[in-house]
């Protein structure tokens, strides 16, 4: 099973960068209509998993409020992660220290599930404004191999909650998602004690077609 320190020091050695695929584009010359039609896709319901802050006895990383999950539009899915404080993650240039947020993803039900994650989002506080402007990582160890896409994932900052949005089909375009959250102090001799929610077993998402 791949740890979060193992899983960072093997993104970190990848040199063969995956293209992003081309957002569809609209179709044009539709004739416009006295009504709003019925969108194409449905809209998933949002699922809020809650965490009870303190949790983690000694924790020195960012507390976990909740976790939301939706599917806000079209192939798109959301992870909104609320920490107990803003702003929700933090660096610290003197001891080269930085929060950080992990979020592991399974394409099948939780009771499929081996070992280890197939894919995995993360994003630190120190370069969370960059991530919030360009986009963060998606980590795919669902293969024979491994990949690395490159800025895929959609970052938002509001208040203390950061959200990270991907497109399923770079995910395999599942029917159900399988996920956990985690939050660390990354850079320390030893990573601090993680906050995850849920605690156990990880939360299953039920997602609606993409088209």
């Amino acid at each position: 099973m791949l740890t979060i320190r193992t899983m960072w020091a093997a993104i970190t050695v990848l040199v063969a960068l995956l293209p992003v695929s081309a957002t569809p584009a609209l179709v044009a010359g539709a004739e416009p209509s006295t009504e709003p039609e019925a969108t194409t896709t449905p809209i998933g319901m949002p699922a809020r998993y809650e965490d009870p802050a303190g949790d983690v006895p000694g924790g020195a990383g960012p507390d976990i409020v909740a976790v939301t999950v939706s599917q806000p539009e079209g192939p798109l899915v959301s992870l909104s992660v609320e920490l107990a404080s803003e702003p929700p993650l933090g660096y610290d240039l003197e001891s080269w220290t930085t929060d950080m947020i992990w979020i592991g993803l399974d394409t099948q039900p939780v009771t499929d599930i081996e070992q280890g994650s197939e894919y995995v989002i993360g994003v630190h506080g120190a370069d969370l404004q960059e991530a919030a402007e360009t986009g963060a990582h998606l980590y795919d160890s669902s293969g024979d191999g491994s990949a690395l896409f490159w800025r895929v994932v959609d970052v938002a900052v509001d208040g203390p909650t950061v959200t990270l949005t991907v497109d399923r089909k770079l995910i395999g375009d599942p029917d159900v998602l399988s996920f956990f959250v985690a939050t660390i102090i990354e850079g320390e001799e030893e990573a601090s004690q993680a906050d995850v929610c849920p605690d156990e077993p990880p939360g299953e998402y039920t997602l609606t077609p993409s088209w």
